[in-house]
């Protein structure tokens, strides 16, 4: 009866640990999955402000040869920023 009752305890024992193996595995999957997703979030979002420092870049160019052509018409008129 002992050792029934005793292998009994040892494949609960055996199943529980492989139970929190398994739970410890699952959750190191989802954090390396939040992580790899926070990784691609933080290279979107590099890419879109470095799309968005072109666009100001050549907004502002655009403005400045606008600003020296009525310049050069001899025009009073200047762009100013606030």
């Amino acid at each position: 009866m002992s050792s029934y009752r005793d292998q009994r305890q040892f494949e609960q024992y055996e199943q529980a640990s492989q139970q929190q193996q398994m739970h410890h595995q699952q959750k190191q999957q989802q954090q390396a999955h939040m992580d790899s997703i926070e990784d691609q979030t933080l290279a979107i979002e590099r890419r879109t402000n470095s799309y968005k420092e072109q666009q100001v870049t050549a907004m502002l160019e655009d403005i400045t040869q606008l600003d020296n052509g009525i310049q050069a018409a001899g025009g009073k008129q200047t762009v100013t920023f606030e």
